[in-house]
């Protein structure tokens, strides 16, 4: 029995449906052949045709990844991103810091990494799993291309009115696990107090100052790693753990302070 029974393609406003006995038809089959086909109007599959021995069946070609955050940025968000890009544009050598708190009174600023000789650019639309893609604000990698745990790939994502989605922010999460990559979230309405960009003086290089970043598999609030606070239940539920985050970064982080 063949994998897929049905194949779907879009004629104006209208999707039809049709099967492999239909195809048995030559002018189907020719008809057929000139349209994109999926597997359902959802396309999750691109679908081609195989007719062999007079066995016309569908085979799957590959995934349609969709976009996994489709929330419409704010005209500040948009400013933000400009001057991050050109700030980061300016300083290829560049550190992401964060401050760590070992009491109220005794803050230090604590690298997360060291990027050297990077690449920026804004708007990038980038695959992160086998259903999705994201379209990260600003995205960076060394010119080289080399992609090692001492040279990651390091998105930011500027957050204004709306934080990840929980598609998205999931599979954030499994990329970085796998990947050496490292999301940083730059919160609009609390700079500088939450993250700011800090140029070099005297003999210090310049960094990037954040609060949250996603990195080896784990939403991270400074050094705080948040699966080492919660509850293994909470941390091995996905809707449960999402819920927990996101509330904590909108009441700490996305409420002008």
């Amino acid at each position: 029995m063949p994998l897929h029974e049905q194949a779907s393609y879009q004629q104006d406003n209208n999707w039809i449906t049709i099967t492999p006995n239909d195809l048995r038809d030559p002018e189907t089959l020719a008809f057929a052949r000139t349209k994109q086909l999926y597997d359902s109007e959802e396309r999750r599959y691109e679908l081609f045709i195989r007719n062999r021995e007079d066995f016309p069946h569908f085979y799957r070609k590959g995934v349609i990844r969709h976009n996994l955050d489709r929330q419409k940025d704010s005209t500040e968000h948009n400013s933000v991103v400009k001057k991050l890009l050109s700030y980061l544009s300016k300083n290829p050598s560049i550190k992401l810091k964060s401050y760590f708190f070992h009491s109220f009174a005794d803050k230090k600023l604590h690298t997360i990494k060291t990027m050297k000789d990077y690449s920026w650019q804004d708007e990038v639309t980038f695959a992160i799993s086998e259903n999705g893609y994201v379209r990260f604000d600003i995205l960076g990698c060394p010119i080289s291309l080399t992609c090692t745990e001492q040279n990651p790939f390091v998105a930011i994502e500027v957050v204004d009115t709306h934080f990840s989605s929980q598609a998205s922010f999931n599979a954030l999460l499994e990329l970085s696990q796998k990947f050496p990559f490292v999301i940083g979230y730059y919160f609009v309405k609390n700079t500088p107090w939450y993250n700011c960009p800090n140029n070099a003086k005297g003999n210090s290089k310049p960094f990037l100052r954040i609060s949250c970043y996603i990195h080896d598999g784990d939403f991270w609030i400074r050094d705080e790693r948040i699966s080492d606070t919660v509850s293994i239940q909470l941390r091995n539920d996905p809707d449960a753990f999402y819920e927990y985050v996101f509330d904590k970064v909108k009441r700490e982080f996305m409420i002008e302070k």
